[in-house]
């Protein structure tokens, strides 16, 4: 329906129309099943050059498939060209989209050119067939940051230095001697820009997860209040694993926690962390905090649970509030794997093993803020606003 406001404008009125609220946030899906090619899991979505892309896993290889707020279009062959190519994830750099991939013969990563064109930067693990992932891009400076997962000799870190040169940068001398000096340090969830440092967060299942920052060179620093070798997780080695986030200039952790729930710690600075949510928001089925993003000046984070579906949490600075039920309402979305904002919208992509894969968009609160302002008078001001709900609005 149209809603027609008219304001009649005398001469130094100011005029003000509050917003108008109605109904609550609602999801739809918004892809077909497993994208129409058996994949089973949502890996991680990313915006780039006014597209959504999101990095599906599948059988036949690692499809990436581009959204641009209609339809699906699969923008890569299957896995590169390579069946062993089946998971990965993606990160925009200074407007290039770079995808990297698990692959049992070493990981690999990929530079997006436009118009399904990409190019190979790097292969076999950077010469390590340990090295199994590239996943976990981030960026200093617009220079591409990678983290490898390797459960022999530990995880690694290298920066990219065009074509397909790169440089190991964790201190760790090649072949192996990774982890930062501790192989059960065995893969780089993620990394995140603060402040023009690196923060990067280890994965480790058997003394609990660690935050490293990036010093230059060949340098880090270990912040999470842990002594190394081990002695992660926040004091608690079944803390394994953490996605890190920044949102309003801090460092959040979001903590994987199969025993007692998923955790969420803030970083207060030198080794001092501050735990904000415990027990997995109340359901200790709450095990996994998968992946973030941040919408409409809040942080988001997609959670894992078996038992009652996939969830969505979101943070203002000061409370915590679940924004979707769980697995959108649909038996099988055991985890709400990626999320993001695009266009106005929240998406989450879940993890179905039986159905295949979903994406779901969600539709806001329906608050419109009318036009203010003052006017000199002698004429008419009139207001049009399009309800673009099918519920009525009051």
């Amino acid at each position: 329906m149209l809603i027609i406001s008219i304001a009649f404008i005398a001469l130094g009125i100011y005029v003000y129309t509050p917003a108008a609220q109605a109904g609550e946030d609602a999801w739809v899906q918004v892809n077909e099943n497993g994208f129409g090619i058996g994949s089973g899991q949502s890996l991680g979505m990313i915006v780039n050059d006014g597209y959504l892309y999101d990095c599906a896993s599948s059988i036949f290889g690692l499809q990436i498939m581009q959204y641009d707020g209609s339809r699906w279009t699969a923008v890569n062959e299957p896995g590169f060209g390579n069946i062993f190519n089946q998971r990965g994830g993606a990160r925009s750099i200074a407007g290039v989209l770079y995808v990297g991939t698990y692959n049992i013969f070493g990981g690999e990563s990929w530079r997006y050119e436009g118009n399904n064109d990409w190019t190979q930067i790097a292969s076999g693990g950077f010469g390590d067939t340990n090295n199994h992932s590239i996943r976990a891009e981030s960026q200093q400076g617009g220079i591409p940051y990678v983290g490898t997962g390797n459960n022999a000799t530990g995880c690694e870190i290298w920066r990219y230095d065009g074509g397909t040169s790169w440089t190991r940068v964790d201190g760790g001398v090649s072949p192996g001697n990774g982890g930062f000096g501790d192989p059960n340090n065995d893969q780089v969830w993620n990394m995140v820009n603060l402040g023009g440092q690196l923060y990067a967060a280890i994965n480790n299942p058997t003394t609990g997860c660690e935050i490293w920052r990036y010093d230059g060179g060949t340098s880090w620093t270990r912040v999470d209040g842990g002594v190394s070798p081990g002695n992660g997780g926040f004091g608690n080695p079944n803390n394994v694993n953490a996605e890190l986030a920044v949102y309003k200039n801090m460092l959040y952790a979001g903590v994987w926690n199969g025993t007692e729930g998923c955790e969420v710690w803030r970083y207060d600075g030198g080794t001092s962390w501050t735990c904000i949510a415990s027990g997995g928001f109340g359901d200790v089925n709450n095990t996994q905090m998968f992946h973030h993003t941040l919408h409409n000046n809040r942080l988001y984070y997609g959670v894992t649970n078996q038992v009652t579906g996939g969830e969505i949490w979101e943070f203002d600075g000061t409370d915590w509030t679940q924004c979707s039920t769980g697995g959108f309402g649909v038996s099988g979305n055991i985890s709400v794997s990626t999320v993001c904002s695009y266009n106005g919208a929240l998406y989450g992509g879940t993890t179905n093993a039986a159905l295949g894969t979903q994406v779901w968009r969600n539709t806001p609160r329906n608050i419109w803020y009318l036009a203010e302002g003052a006017t000199e008078g002698g004429f008419e001001t009139w207001v049009l606003v399009q309800n673009p709900g099918t519920d009525p609005v009051h």
